[in-house]
């Protein structure tokens, strides 16, 4: 049998790194996004939804104000594509 290869954690490591780094890095919060995203709960919970997840309501309006497509599997994120517009990658 032959000795674990060490190296291929590293090279792991280096993969997914440069794979991250790629990738545009997009401020979530802000006082405007947490008031229009309490806006936006307050009326789908009026709508009869429940969003099981504060976060999810944070990103989609960061994405809904932004214009930003989300790719998602998640179903909190429906309600937002119905109601507000959010676009999702399909």
């Amino acid at each position: 049998m032959a000795p674990a290869d060490w190296r291929a954690p590293l090279q792991c490591e280096r993969a997914a790194t440069g794979m991250l780094t790629a990738l545009t890095v997009v401020e979530l919060g802000g006082q405007e996004v947490a008031i229009q995203a309490a806006k936006n709960i307050r009326i789908l919970r009026e709508n009869g939804v429940t969003v099981r997840k504060t976060i999810d309501t944070v990103i989609a309006t960061r994405c809904i104000e932004s214009g930003y497509e989300l790719l998602h599997n998640d179903r909190d994120f429906d309600a937002f594509a119905k109601h507000f517009g959010l676009r999702v990658v399909d």
